[in-house]
C-alpha cells in the first residue's frame, strides 16, 4: 500500500501538532494529484489557495518513520499497521457522538 499524506496547516512548528489527511492506495503506481484547475476553486478564495498549496503542504512519510523508527525501536506503536489499527473503535465511537450531536 502506498500512502501520502497532506498537511492541513500553512504553518510548520517544531514538534507542533496540525491536522493531516492521508490518501492511501493499493495500486502499484505512484500516488499523484492533478494540478487544480479554475473550475475546482467554485469561485472561492480558500478553495483556490488550498487546492493550489497542496503540492508544497505533502508530508514526506518516510522521513516521519525513519525519525519515529530511530527514537523508538517500537515502531508499531506509532505507526498505523495493518496488524495493529485503532481507528475503527475510533471512528465508531466518534461517529457516534457526531451523529448524537446532529
Amino acid at each position: 500500500m502506498k500512502c501520502t499524506s497532506i498537511r492541513i496547516s500553512d504553518q510548520i512548528a517544531p514538534r507542533s501538532t496540525y491536522v493531516q489527511v492521508f490518501f492511501c492506495t493499493s495500486s502499484t503506481n505512484p500516488l499523484t494529484f492533478r494540478r487544480a484547475r479554475v473550475p475546482d476553486y467554485l469561485g472561492s478564495p480558500l478553495r483556490r489557495h488550498v487546492l493550489s498549496t497542496l503540492p508544497d503542504r505533502e508530508i514526506n512519510l518516510e522521513t516521519v518513520k525513519a525519525s519515529v523508527t530511530k527514537d523508538n525501536k517500537d515502531q508499531d506503536s506509532f505507526i498505523l499497521t495493518e496488524r495493529r489499527n485503532p481507528l475503527g473503535e475510533l471512528q465508531e465511537a466518534e461517529g457516534h457522538h457526531h451523529w448524537t450531536c446532529m
